[in-house]
């Protein structure tokens, strides 16, 4: 959110059943963090009303329960070595569940 599009608390809770219902629609998956950062004001309000920990602490991550799934539906056509750069995290995941030896180590093998 840009500044130029930011909305404070404080002007528009008149508006609004809760902050939470102002969080939900304007900063919704916002991390706590960032949410302390870009509107202080509404961060308080959160903590204040005892509800801030409805406000995630981090991103949820993509679960990667079948990583050779996710592999072939994003990243098909990629060998080993192309994998471990755009997805370290899913080509640990493939060696870890053993199923690495699906993933080319070069084109065309």
């Amino acid at each position: 959110m840009t500044l130029e599009h930011k909305i404070n608390w404080s002007d528009v809770k008149h508006k609004y059943d809760s902050p939470l219902a102002f969080y939900e629609q304007h900063y919704s998956g916002v991390t706590r963090g960032v949410l302390r950062y870009q509107n202080f004001g509404l961060y308080m309000k959160l903590r204040r009303d005892g509800i801030l920990a409805q406000v995630p602490t981090i991103k949820p991550v993509e679960s990667i329960e079948d990583p050779l799934k996710i592999y072939h539906r994003d990243y098909t056509g990629m060998t080993r070595s192309e994998l471990k750069k755009a997805n370290p995290a899913l080509y640990v995941r493939m060696w870890r569940h053993d199923v690495l030896q699906e993933v080319p180590l070069k084109l065309g093998v």
